[in-house]
């Protein structure tokens, strides 16, 4: 069998490619991609936690100036 990804052989029942890590069945594709989903809905909460963080440092900044 040929992996759909990367192009290189894997044997046949492989449940997935060794070489890029892509899932053979459709199953384990739905997952693969709801994995890959999670992750970047993950990531970009924590960019934008990382984001309000530094307003609300910067804000108590400026607060310090002003009354010191």
């Amino acid at each position: 069998m040929i992996c759909k990804t990367c192009g290189k052989e894997i044997r046949d029942g492989a449940k997935g490619c060794p070489y890029c890590g892509r899932p053979t069945s459709n199953e384990d594709r739905l997952l693969f991609k709801l994995l890959i989903a999670c992750s970047v809905g993950f990531i970009a909460i924590l960019c934008i936690l990382a984001i309000l963080y530094m307003v609300y440092v910067l804000v108590m900044m400026i607060k310090l100036t002003i009354y010191y």
